[in-house]
């Protein structure tokens, strides 16, 4: 008698502890992943918005063209320029594939741009130009 207690009372424990888990659809072959649940065993983050960011990053776009259509860049420094901001934006991209751009990702991509504005700032006055045949290295309109 003892011992038929002790099964059922047993069976009915693990029924009571698998129940909530089968009611929500929890069984092995389907795993709570972070990606799936957002709030799975993840401290709440405050979200930033990135509007500052693409702003920069226009502007920055935009200074880099000036100096290609002024003369105060050359090719090579223009690809310079682009292949830092494409990996700009492509750090970027990873860091908000969660859904969420942290305070300190913003951090670290506002250093990013701000290291970018110096370089183009650097490269826009370095006096390197396009040589058309004038030694003085003004830009000469045929």
């Amino acid at each position: 008698m003892l011992k038929q207690t002790l099964v059922v009372g047993i069976m009915s424990l693990s029924f009571i502890i698998s129940a909530p888990a089968m009611a929500h659809g929890n069984h092995d072959s389907q795993r709570i992943s972070p990606a799936n649940h957002s709030n799975y065993h993840q401290p709440a983050r405050h979200c930033v918005p990135g509007h500052r960011i693409n702003n920069r990053q226009d502007r920055q776009r935009s200074r880099i063209r000036h100096g290609v259509r002024s003369g105060q860049l050359v090719h090579w420094e223009k690809a310079q320029l682009k292949q830092q901001q494409r990996r700009i934006k492509n750090k970027e991209n990873r860091m908000r594939r969660d859904g969420c751009l942290t305070r300190h990702e913003f951090n670290k991509l506002m250093n990013r741009l701000d290291r970018a504005s110096h370089k183009i700032r650097a490269l826009k006055s370095n006096n390197v130009r396009r040589h058309h045949g004038n030694h003085r290295g003004n830009r000469n309109n045929h």
